[in-house]
């Protein structure tokens, strides 16, 4: 399944990514479930799926990371830290956001 979309940058969110559900999603097996410990404390099981992320603005050669955890909660997609930290990002007084390997 293929799921093109822009994401949210969380630098609290420690994992990889986070989708909301689908309909799509909802008929799919996960991999495994995690809990998290959301900012207000409390805790929620989430299913996880095994996925891949890609960049399509990147060079060719880093644009795409397989292996990524994808966690279904909530309603917006976020991209973690676990992602963040492999590259070099620039966030330009909330004009831009620059990725770089």
């Amino acid at each position: 399944m293929d799921l093109d979309t822009e994401a949210l940058i969380d630098t609290g969110f420690s994992g990889d990514i986070v989708v909301p559900v689908t309909e799509e999603l909802k008929k799919s097996k996960p991999g495994a479930y995690a809990t998290w410990t959301m900012a207000d404390g409390s805790e929620v099981l989430a299913p996880i799926f095994l996925g891949s992320i890609r960049f399509p603005e990147l060079d060719k050669d880093v644009a795409e990371m397989v292996g990524v955890t994808i966690t279904v909660l909530g309603d917006l997609a976020l991209i973690g830290q676990s992602i963040l930290r492999r590259f070099t990002l620039t966030l330009d007084h909330g004009k831009q956001v620059i990725l770089e390997p």
